[in-house]
């Protein structure tokens, strides 16, 4: 990826998400565990386009699944 992803502060380390990440729904599904690395599921935020692949197009990048209201889960 040649974008930034949006880390909420990786100074600190924390490697979460910023709302408007690219990494959003845009992992490959087919690789990815089920579970991120604090135990979440993944999940689909349904305000994002699903750009990732496999079956499960809606994974995050990264260590850690973005948790929003809009999300579902179908895992």
């Amino acid at each position: 990826m040649d974008l930034d992803p949006l880390l909420r502060d990786p100074v600190a380390g924390d490697f979460s998400l910023q709302p408007s990440s690219p990494c959003i729904d845009a992992a490959d599904g087919t690789v990815a565990p089920p579970l991120d690395i604090d135990g979440q599921s993944r999940c689909d935020v349904t305000a994002v386009t699903n750009e990732g692949i496999g079956d499960i197009d809606y994974v995050d990048i990264g260590a850690y699944e973005y948790l929003s209201l809009e999300c579902t889960t179908d895992l």
